[in-house]
């Protein structure tokens, strides 16, 4: 599930904490009480400056989003996008969304039969790492590519990225191939999740801001319904196969593709005027690099230590320490840069911000498993086909789409959030922790009550991560780098999930086959894949 930005409430834009208490202590104030507080002091009357590292586009969306009260006349672009191009357009990002999303939970129950035909369970983790790896890496980088670059242009080449991807993986004869094609596919997602907010500086109306972004979001809420169970059906029909998977956003991606290059006027952009050089300094790249090599080399020490090599091989001490070293080497370089550095380090001395951000990654480090792994239960463990068990899956995704409805609309009705934060974590903690006694003889009953227990405080406490991250925050020009946080944190906990938890797995199986089977037979069960009957012991 891609993440998504908070529709249903609008959070304080400048709250600050009274020096008197705890941050993270909740006031008794509603978010509307802080957002008047500050209204009078902060409310843009023009377009923002350039205030982080050259992301001015992504400002206007702060300012679009966050003051809906603000003059249209704001942004005299803001008016572009109305009628029958903004019917178009919404319809497009719509499809987009929807592409973005579904290509997450689409193949979490077709990865068994995948890992089964490559011959790949080592390569489990890496069929979501390398698309949700990039997608929040290059996040910050791609925010400010909007500011240099013809915004249409770079949407619709980024779209035509995504389709690339999507047929590399619906070709692929290797694990390999397929990993390759996911991460040109999460590249181009991260691209495009940046253009919706582009866009929505420069060509949205103020008072459609809310309206757009909630019919964006409520595409991830079909993905998150739709996906598990399409992913089985496609899997179990030997015409289709799981390949289909992925050729089904060929039709969807050329819907949105015409969309936007009929129907998507060119927003009006100033012309950047530094040269190549000025422009690639202020893209950071050298950061960039850093970070996503200290992350490769994080999974791949985290895939391999104690399955394929034991954790006191120097391939997964020195990749440990390889990725510490560009970390910190990453972490110095945006010291020296300050404001004008990917993610300003000043921007977590706020500690609310911090932890919000923390929660939503462990949160997601959470489903992520359970996205993943429940699949693996159904069809190994139970036996069930691959259509069987997206369906399954389907209180997960139906109790988590209306919590967070229900939770949002309660959120926007009071203005008090920060109760349901807490005891959906408390019940997600309980729930996941249910999940982990699952057995093969575990009745469906019990597994689907499981199920709702942990979709319930997921969906009531995820996306109010986002809310207190924003609430938090004291200066208006820090909820540019907080929306790219936003939705980093998150993603950087599916990809350490992914990762992981797959090498616990296997660890787990290896010692369980050990005591079943024949000791030297272990390596080809395992090497069969995820559908060989292996599990069920």
């Amino acid at each position: 599930m891609v993440p998504q930005q908070d529709a249903q409430v609008t959070p304080a834009v400048g709250t600050e904490n009274d020096s008197r208490q705890s941050p993270n202590a909740w006031d008794g104030s509603t978010i509307s009480e802080k957002v008047s507080s500050v209204e009078s002091s902060q409310v843009p009357s023009e377009k923002s400056e350039v205030l982080v590292g050259g992301t001015d586009i992504v400002a206007n969306v702060v300012e679009a989003s966050d003051v809906g009260n603000a003059p249209t006349s704001a942004s005299p672009a803001a008016n572009r996008l109305e009628g029958k191009a903004f019917i178009l357009f919404t319809t497009a990002f719509m499809l987009t969304m929807l592409l973005m999303s579904l290509d997450i939970t689409i193949i979490s129950t077709a990865v068994p039969r995948i890992s089964t035909e490559f011959q790949s369970i080592d390569d489990i983790g890496w069929y979501t790492s390398a698309y949700t790896l990039p997608f929040m890496a290059l996040q910050p980088t791609f925010s400010k590519v909007y500011t240099y670059f013809n915004i249409k242009t770079v949407i619709l080449g980024s779209l035509l990225g995504f389709e690339l991807g999507s047929v590399i993986c619906a070709t692929a004869r290797s694990s390999a191939a397929f990993i390759v094609g996911r991460a040109i596919s999460g590249c181009s997602a991260g691209a495009l999740q940046s253009g919706g907010m582009a866009v929505i500086a420069l060509s949205i109306p103020l008072h459609r801001v809310a309206l757009f972004i909630s019919t964006l979001t409520s595409m991830a809420a079909v993905a998150a319904l739709t996906g598990p169970p399409l992913g089985g059906l496609f899997t179990d029909i030997p015409r289709l196969t799981w390949r289909f998977c992925f050729w089904i956003n060929l039709p969807i991606g050329a819907i949105a593709l015409t969309l936007l290059l009929f129907g998507f006027p060119k927003p009006t952009q100033t012309p950047s005027k530094l040269n190549a050089k000025q422009i690639l300094k202020a893209l950071d790249i050298p950061g960039t690099v850093l970070f996503v090599s200290s992350m490769i080399s994080l999974f791949l020490a985290l895939q391999w230590g104690g399955t394929k090599y034991l954790w006191s091989n120097p391939r997964v001490w020195g990749l440990l320490l390889a990725s510490g070293v560009m970390f910190l080497s990453f972490l110095a370089l945006q010291i020296y840069l300050g404001d004008r550095a990917t993610i300003p380090p000043r921007i977590f001395r706020n500690r609310s911000l911090t932890l919000s951000l923390c929660a939503s990654a462990l949160l997601y480090l959470g489903t992520t498993v359970h996205v993943f792994y429940l699949p693996f239960y159904f069809q190994s463990a139970k036996g069930v086909s691959a259509g069987a068990s997206g369906i399954r899956m389907i209180p997960y995704g139906v109790t988590f789409s209306m919590v967070q409805l229900a939770v949002g609309g309660t959120v926007m009705a009071t203005g008090v959030y920060l109760p349901f934060m807490w005891t959906g974590s408390a019940l997600f903690a309980i729930g996941s922790g249910l999940l982990s006694t699952l057995k093969v003889n575990t009745e469906i009953a019990r597994v689907v009550g499981f199920q709702i227990l942990t979709a319930y405080g997921f969906g009531s406490s995820m996306q109010l991560c986002v809310t207190a991250a924003r609430a938090s925050v004291k200066d208006r020009k820090d909820l540019v780098v907080t929306s790219t946080l936003s939705i980093f944190a998150p993603n950087f906990g599916g990809s350490l999930a992914a990762a992981v938890a797959q090498n616990v797995f296997r660890r787990e199986l290896v010692n369980h086959l050990r005591n079943s089977v024949v000791a030297n037979s272990t390596s080809a069960i395992v090497a069969a894949g995820a559908t060989g009957g292996f599990v069920r012991f």
